[in-house]
């Protein structure tokens, strides 16, 4: 007879799911995600210097509350931030009054709207048209192996950091000299607690110092592509039009800063992970070379495993109920889909990494109205860069430990050292 889980301290175990080195220690973070999930039901917590929130780690809850955008809002609170990240924010919304509208603030009707102006461009057979760009870039990138680096990489810092940002500028028609600068910008806003890309960990303040820069130089984007249209990304942000009129400033740059960060980060922690996973399971990368065709599957795969995405925030607007739990209106829950991707409700052996999981009813992309604008260019950038690779690349080892960012937000590897052997067709006539 099993006995019941031990309570769980709302101060204690809230001060765990909001901390950034717990999700910096994947053993760390999982362990006491399992301990969300085996409570069964939104357990209220009150860590120190957060609001208290409701945390929901089981699968069907989170597809729940991410299925009803009537109750479960998004503008009040979208991520967990302390107190002094919050009263920071409001100290940075004196332009507009607010930092930030992007289409994940957003809710019904703007939502809908916002998102529609660009909604057929990220259609998975819009985004085919750009895959001679991908492969492209993915040849380029995948020369960094036939240096003379004696078999030796990181994997994290050299490729899939940048591969996506050079995809994500490409589409949207960002110049190749500004990568230095989108680089930096991106890692000051998602991973504020780390010490490798902010300022100030403790307080985590400086994830706002990067929006005023970011805001001037897409409205000089905005401005010259208002006056000289192209075929790009931003051209169709920046002529966009809702309710008959342009995009306000404020949308606008949230925006393009959307496409820059998530559009960005997310598939470079799904890369090098994905990466980090396949190193240490030779059999797979070599059952991956005997049939490519696997890689559909096995980039869900390393999505789930990875979940850029930690958690999102919803807010409750009337009384309701969610997995037995009451809940009471103006009440803030934190989504936490990296537990949901590991609930052995839902999936089999979810510790477990398998190429061929099918099916894959992973959330890292969200669910709902909410569900990422961008998941397509997403699975084909992982599927056309890992398709170079594997040509390219015979075997594959780790060599030396991954490092991940500290962020309870959005979670990648900064570093992804492996050791790889060349196949012996691979060469740099391309």
């Amino acid at each position: 007879m099993h006995s019941a889980p031990a309570p769980l301290d709302p101060r204690a175990f809230g001060n765990e799911l909001v901390s950034a080195q717990a999700f910096a220690d994947l053993p760390r973070i999982h362990a006491t995600l399992a301990r969300l999930r085996a409570h069964g039901k939104p357990l209220w917590v009150t860590p120190d210097n957060f609001r208290p929130f409701w945390a929901v780690g089981r699968h069907d809850q989170i597809v729940a509350a991410s299925s009803d955008n009537d109750i479960f809002i998004s503008s009040r609170r979208l991520n967990l931030m302390s107190r002094l990240q919050e009263a920071a924010a409001f100290r940075g919304a004196e332009r507009y009054g607010k930092v930030l509208r992007t289409l994940v603030h957003m809710d019904e009707p703007d939502h809908k709207k916002y998102r529609a102006v660009t909604q057929y461009w990220f259609t998975a057979a819009a985004v085919k048209h750009r895959q001679a760009i991908l492969e492209g870039l993915a040849r380029e990138f995948a020369r960094k192996f036939d240096g003379a680096n004696g078999g030796v990489l990181d994997f994290a810092a050299e490729v899939a950091t940048l591969f996506p940002l050079r995809v994500i500028m490409a589409i949207l028609g960002i110049p190749l000299e500004d990568l230095p600068l989108m680089h930096r910008l991106t890692k000051t806003l998602s991973a504020p607690n780390d010490p490798d890309f902010s300022s100030d960990t403790a307080r985590g303040d400086s994830m706002f110092d990067s929006i005023p820069e970011f805001t001037d130089y897409f409205l000089r984007v905005i401005a010259d592509r208002r006056r000289h249209p192209r075929d790009d990304l931003a051209t169709l942000i920046a002529t966009g039009s809702v309710d008959a009129g342009p995009l306000g400033e404020l949308e606008a740059v949230s925006y393009f800063i959307t496409m820059a960060v998530a559009g960005h980060d997310t598939t470079a922690a799904a890369m090098a992970g994905g990466c980090a996973a396949l190193a240490e399971r030779p059999a797979d990368w070599a059952r991956l070379r005997r049939d490519p065709a696997l890689l559909r599957h096995a980039a869900d795969e390393m999505i789930r495993w990875v979940t850029p995405i930690k958690h999102f925030m919803r807010t409750v607007t009337r009384d309701c109920e969610l997995g037995g739990q009451a809940i009471a209106r103006g009440d803030g829950l934190a989504l936490f889909y990296l537990s949901g991707n590991f609930d052995a409700a839902e999936f089999e052996a979810p510790a477990e990494f398998r190429i061929d999981r099918h099916p894959n009813r992973q959330i890292a992309f969200g669910f709902g109205p909410h569900v990422c604008l961008g998941m397509a260019l997403s699975r084909l950038e992982l599927t056309v860069w890992f398709s170079e690779m594997l040509r390219r690349v015979e075997t594959l080892e780790p060599a030396g430990p991954a490092r991940l960012l500290e962020s309870n937000f959005l979670g990648g590897y900064k570093s992804v050292p492996i050791r790889y052997r060349l196949a012996e067709r691979s060469g740099a006539a391309d």
